[in-house]
């Protein structure tokens, strides 16, 4: 088994697949001496919205990944500000996919290309050998020069870091629909639907939705509540008990069996890199207006490449010219906006109303 690799990638999800299939558009050469490591197997289950804005359909499309796999194309945005509810046309290309499914099909393409990937292998931890990393796996130990962290919220490699930062993480809780509750042929599933009444009703620093899915093959929902906790000061609101109140408005049934898991949002002044290691995805922060992160991931992907090529040709892996770039870059310039969006959109006052209609139906400030 090779030990050597110029790159190794933790994670095989959207940031991580994202990450060597930019590489490997730029350097074929490179990229088939780049490891990923996931420490499941594929398909694995994910808990996400699964929506996939336009910019991450325009990502996807540059490298030439097709959506041959079940997903459902979304034609309609219902959006309830206040108590007040407006349909809006969605963004072109807007989707919503099965995170196992979309996970493996962009696995499954990757490996088409020559990544080398190893499933079922968790990292552990690394050490420094003068001017590279030993990492070490569940199985193995590695050599490396580059090590890219791309394994979520929960990151081990950020953990190893030991990062004195603040919290930064949003909450959310996600379930699905009840099968046998959904009447498919006089259901609309074209149309998702985003509720941020609870802002103000409750003092959620969010919002719930609900999205047409696909779920075991047939035609479902899956519904949630996102709280990005931005203003931090701000006493918590019990989540649970908002998406509940939800659940008991609705016609199709819920199960109430929530799952949750955590997202670390973006800030301008965290840690995007040290030496021999980037941070991409999740474990530097996704937008917390939305708290979209797929397509966010995949952006990612894209600059984190660059950088990785650049330090591979520059034999300089200090990865010192990496937040500029990404700050820099569209990516960056979209998660800085998204900041200021959600804290005007979660600050509960006379500015909540209004921002968030500008931001979804284009009514101005007023």
């Amino acid at each position: 088994m090779n030990k050597d690799y110029q790159t190794i990638i933790v994670g095989g999800g959207p940031a991580g697949l994202s990450t060597w299939l930019f590489l490997h558009q730029q350097s074929p050469d490179l990229a088939a001496k780049t490891l990923v490591i996931e420490k499941e197997n594929y398909p694995r289950k994910k808990l996400c919205g699964g929506g996939i804005s336009t910019p991450g359909r325009y990502l996807l499309s540059s490298l030439n990944f097709e959506f041959d796999f079940d997903h459902l194309p979304i034609k309609h945005l219902e959006i309830t500000i206040e108590d007040k509810s407006y349909t809006v046309d969605a963004p072109p290309g807007f989707v919503v996919v099965d995170r196992a499914v979309f996970d493996k099909a962009l696995a499954t393409e990757a490996i088409r290309r020559g990544l080398v990937l190893h499933q079922g292998e968790s990292f552990v931890g690394f050490e420094r050998d003068k001017n590279s990393l030993v990492v070490e796996t569940s199985k193995e130990k590695y050599f490396t020069k580059a090590l890219v962290a791309a394994d979520g919220a929960n990151s081990k490699v950020r953990n190893c870091l030991n990062l004195n930062e603040s919290h930064r993480i949003c909450r959310l809780l996600e379930t699905y629909a009840i099968q046998s509750t959904i009447d498919e042929e006089n259901t609309d599933f074209e149309t998702a639907y985003f509720d941020f009444s609870p802002t103000k009703k409750y003092g959620l620093q969010g919002y719930t939705w609900k999205f047409p899915c696909i779920l075991q093959g047939k035609k479902s929902f899956n519904s949630g509540i996102f709280d990005s906790q931005i203003h931090t000061k701000k006493e918590r609101t019990s989540i649970k008990n908002v998406l509940n109140a939800r659940f008991d408005s609705e016609s199709i049934l819920f199960d109430k069996k929530v799952q949750s898991h955590p997202i670390r949002y973006f800030s301008k002044d965290a840690t995007f890199s040290v030496n021999n290691i980037l941070l991409v995805g999740d474990s530097v922060g996704i937008e917390p207006a939305l708290g979209e992160g797929i397509s966010t991931s995949i952006a990612y992907g894209k600059v984190a490449a660059n950088s990785i090529l650049e330090a591979h040709q520059s034999k300089n892996f200090t990865f010192s010219t990496y937040k500029s770039s990404l700050l820099s870059s569209r990516l960056g310039e979209s998660l800085l906006k998204q900041v200021d969006w959600a804290k005007s959109f979660y600050a509960n006052d006379e500015n909540t109303l209004p921002s968030l209609k500008r931001y979804f139906l284009g009514i101005p400030f007023k």
